[in-house]
């Protein structure tokens, strides 16, 4: 698509280019329907004929015009003059940025002043050699700066030329975003069949295996390295050896000349590397969460460190202490110096506690004091300071990151609107293409709700000329570009979905809507859920109580079951109750299904399953319906019924939204549900890195009565035999590192610490002392993680606690000063469009239509349902009628930060702006190019920094 900058005097285009780049004459909407959003129209006949003379020079553009232009536009704005950038030559290609444009008296303008113009914004002319691309137009451009700003990318990898720029789109398309992301799990999954593998295979199979395992991971690198080289030709290689991605490019040759090896040589080899394919699963760019967690906990190490480091430094002190105090009394922990801090290493875990002591117990009553002033020390202070520590910094960081980003994306809006501004505002037209180019598949009408959003939000600063967006009201972008637009009526109530429906008809659904939001409806529900709840356990321990054995350990006979054979009935007694207690659930399970359909008819389906609960109760109540079907299908005694059952309870967490703060705890965990599951991801790759460690340092070395050397007696636990007729728990052998199932076993028993050090203990004996540094680093790395888990969730609840006491305050003094504050769950906008408005909105169709029917004409064909409710109000008839929307989506994280540290705001704003201002272009590019040893070692420590 291509288009001139052309604005009449409403900003609306009246001259525009089509696919192929000729003239395209478009009827004047002031003319069609009234006054647009624009402005009145105006222009005669004169104006046109000379536009069109201006138009037709423009095509064919000779250096005496072009000298002409410039004369023409430096006369009219001595303002520009002043600014004006002496650019070498003309831009090339019609309808792109530097093109001459055509205002509302005829007279050319060149959108090159768009870069005089951006003197306004601090540090903009560093960008100025991306814009004067021929192959782009000011809305791509404008647009891209906003995808940057949201993504958090810096503006030195700005593509720059056309192979530049199609890289840039490859790399940030979903599909390249879902290929690489599927690659990297695939990578990691060959953990399955690589040696030591969790399919077993015959040894002669092996060189085979070892060529499918190989020739699949060069695939998989290839598909990898190919995202890779579409970085370094969008980035440009100068750029991209100071990213995170370098990184991942020399770990991708290492791996793939090893791969080559093994192909070649046909046998396996101590593979240490494989550990590494963790970085390109946590470089993808699905993983950003990951990324972000990973970069705030090595941020955070310094202090961590320090901590740790005066941890074991009070542990050594301890050490050296029992080893002088009980080394003759208790040789089990305390024959020597190192299995003194074994011990007491262990003890800081507890998972040898009281064990410890309780030699030294027996012959000395006042030995335990010294473990109680150990563990005070360590466990109860030194831990807890780690946690405030984290806690301290992860807040520090959090709010740093915050401000980085704000000012970032304010950087990013800034120069998008530098780019589409004419004079300081933003027509409508301009704004409605910028947002095909950013959001590409959004709405026509979405998009005049998100100008008229921006307009009424009011902000210090603002213009209160209704027909253009200034700086400071396009800056507010952000929050608007996710909210979800809904048509309601003038009394705020929602445009129901049977509006449509036949008047027969429409009473019924309208009395559906009416009990569906009726106060006592949820209640009603609420109950009965606890109903079934009760029903389900009081059932359960009735049968169970049936089902039971006496004293003498014989079932216990009932008067109607003398002549069933009990042993057979009773055999499940875990299930029968749950299998009998489906009968009783027919009339609930059809209760439910009745609600929800009551509910479905009455808002609609689309509104009904855009809501999380609503989804959650109908999946649940589906599965209900199942387990009903397979029990009347198969009878009382499936077996399948057992795993069924086990899922029915789920259902009773619809009891949480009684109480409100139930209901409170459960939006802080959807608020946190993304972060939580960012460190859950953190964690299995955590896991992945030291199980590929353990099974190319540990595989084969743990089986059956290998470690009766142990320390501390742990030696027996390795005795069973595994038998599965009479098992025996001394089967610590099976916590091994024989293939990766395995290995993430006995990671996981190690972070849970309950006898973790009888694995550990196991390994030293059947390999040597230094296994132990192995598990110690692990402890210490699981331990930091989860103090980020804590300290995510704590902030989480502090700041939501904030949020509520100033929301409190601000309503307190109300009086005094207006109140911004929201803590609600949902952030709302309304907004109101006139019959103009609406006008413009079937311009703007009709416009994109005939100018973009190639690229969108299919989805054009199919306008929104709101947008053809609205098309069938006759505006023309009716001038003064008004359509209202409510726009709402989830409040983030970032909302509430936004709300928090309002008052700061400014600071950062006005020191950003006097950094940029103060600034010198030497200084700008030494900065910008200049990559120091301590920079690439930062690089090399801090890969995932962003």
């Amino acid at each position: 698509m291509a288009t001139s900058s052309s604005t009449g005097s409403g900003g609306i285009p009246r001259l525009l280019y089509d696919s192929v780049h000729e003239p395209l004459l478009l009827p004047d909407p002031s003319t069609q329907y009234g006054s647009p959003i624009g402005g009145t129209g105006s222009g005669g006949s004169s104006a046109s004929e000379a536009r069109k003379r201006n138009f037709t020079a423009a095509l064919n553009p000779s250096r005496d015009s072009e000298s002409e232009l410039d004369t023409q536009e430096r006369e009219q704005s001595p303002m520009l003059e002043r600014r004006y950038l002496d650019v070498p030559q003309r831009f090339k290609g019609r309808g792109q940025l530097g093109d001459p444009a055509v205002d509302e008296s005829g007279t050319m303008i060149n959108v090159r002043s768009i870069e005089n113009r951006s003197s306004e914004v601090p540090g903009f002319h560093e960008f100025v050699p991306y814009l004067r691309d021929s192959n782009r137009t000011k809305y791509e451009e404008a647009a891209l700066f906003a995808k940057e700003g949201e993504d958090n990318n810096k503006f030195a990898s700005h593509p720059n030329g056309k192979y530049s720029k199609v890289a840039y789109h490859l790399v940030h398309h979903p599909v390249v975003y879902m290929i690489d992301f599927i690659a990297s799990c695939l990578l990691l999954g060959l953990a399955v069949i690589e040696h030591p593998s969790l399919i077993p295979y015959p040894a002669n199979e092996e060189h085979k295996i070892i060529a499918v395992h190989t020739c699949l991971e060069l695939i998989l690198l290839s598909i990898i390295g190919f995202n890779i080289v579409l970085r370094v030709i969008w980035m440009k290689p100068r750029t991209f050896l100071r990213q995170r991605a370098v990184i991942a490019a020399i770990i991708l040759i290492v791996m793939y000349i090893e791969a080559m090896v093994i192909l070649f040589q046909q046998s396996n080899h101590f593979r240490i590397t494989r550990c590494l394919r963790i970085v390109f699963f946590v470089d993808s760019y699905i993983l950003v969460g990951v990324r972000r967690v990973l970069r705030q906990i090595i941020q955070c190490l310094k202090p961590i460190l320090d901590v740790m480091i005066l941890l074991f430094f009070m542990m050594a002190i301890f050490a050296l202490m029992g080893y002088y105090l009980f080394a003759t009394i208790d040789p089990t922990f305390f024959d020597s110096y190192l299995k003194s801090f074994v011990s007491l290493f262990i003890t800081l875990t507890t998972a040898n506690h009281p064990d410890v002591f309780m030699e030294a117990y027996v012959r000395n009553k006042w030995s335990p004091l010294f473990f109680v002033l150990y563990l005070f020390v360590t466990l109860y202070f030194f831990s807890n300071v780690l946690l405030a520590v984290v806690y301290a910094h992860f807040n520090d960081e959090e709010k740093n990151k915050f401000r980085k980003l704000f000012l970032h994306k304010r950087e990013a809006l800034k120069i998008a609107f530098s780019v589409l501004a004419v004079d300081g505002k933003l027509n409508y037209h301009d704004f409605v293409f910028f947002m095909l180019e950013y959001k590409p598949r959004i709405p026509e009408y979405q998009v005049m709700c998100i100008f008229k959003g921006l307009k009424e939000k009011e902000e210090v600063g603002s213009n209160e000329d209704g027909d253009y967006l200034c700086m400071n009201e396009f800056l507010n972008l952000y929050e608007f570009r996710s909210l979800k637009w809904k048509q309601v009526r003038n009394d705020g109530r929602n445009v129901e979905w049977y509006d449509d429906f036949p008047q027969k008809i429409k009473p019924f659904f309208a009395k559906l809507n009416k009990a569906v939001h009726f106060k006592y409806f949820n209640s009603v529900m609420a109950l009965i859920v606890l109903a079934n709840a009760l029903y389900l356990v009081l059932f359960t321990l009735a049968t169970s109580f049936y089902c039971g054995t006496d004293g003498a350990n014989n079932p216990t006979i009932i008067s109607s079951h003398v002549n069933q054979d009990l042993k057979k009935y009773c055999k499940d007694d875990r299930f029968t109750a749950g299998r009998n207690a489906i009968y009783g659930s027919f009339v609930f399970v059809f209760i439910y299904v009745a609600e929800i359909s009551i509910r479905i008819l009455a808002v609609g389906p689309l509104e009904y399953f855009r809501k999380w609960w609503n989804r959650f109760d109908f999946i649940i109540i589906l599965l209900s319906v199942i387990f009903l079907i397979i029990e009347a299908d198969a009878g009382p005694s499936h077996k399948a019924l057992r795993y069924l059952i086990v899922f029915r309870p789920i259902k009773f967490l619809r009891l949480l939204r009684l109480r409100r703060r139930y209901y409170d705890i459960m939006n802080t965990v959807f608020v946190l549900g993304h972060r939580l599951l960012s460190v859950l991801l953190l964690i299995f790759v955590i896991f992945y890195f030291y199980a590929i460690i353990g099974m190319e340092v540990f595989a084969g070395k743990v089986f059956v009565g290998c470690c009766d050397k142990a320390l501390f007696g742990v030696g027996g636990e390795y005795q069973g035999n595994g038998s599965i007729t009479k098992p025996s728990p001394e089967v610590y052998w099976l916590n091994n590192f024989d293939n990766i199932y395995q290995s993430y076993i006995i990671l996981y028993e190690e972070m849970v610490v309950n006898n973790w050090f009888v694995q550990m203990e196991g390994f030293v004996a059947a390999t040597n002392i230094a296994a132990r540094v192995y598990f110690f680093l692990f402890w210490c790395t699981t331990t930091v993680c989860l103090s980020v888990v804590i300290a995510y969730i704590v902030d989480a609840f502090v700041f939501r606690i904030q949020a509520s006491e100033m929301k409190k305050r601000c309503e307190k003094h109300a009086d005094q000063f207006e109140c911004t504050c929201q803590p609600s769950r949902k952030k709302k906008v309304e907004i109101t469009l006139a019959g103009r408005d609406i006008n413009q909105i079937k311009y703007q169709t009709t416009l994109m239509e005939e100018n973009d029917r190639r690229k969108r004409g299919k989805r054009l064909d199919f306008i929104n349902h709101s947008i053809r409710k609205i098309r069938r109000i006759d505006f023309d008839l009716i001038p003064s009628r008004e359509v209202y929307f409510t726009g709402k989506r989830l409040r983030t994280k970032e909302d509430l930060n936004l709300e928090m540290y309002r008052s700061e705001l400014q600071d950062w704003i006005a020191g950003r702006e006097y950094q940029l201002q103060n600034i010198t272009p030497e200084q700008r590019e030494k900065k910008s190019f200049k990559v120091t040893l301590r920079s690439k070692v930062k690089a090399v420590v801090l890969f995932l920094l962003e």
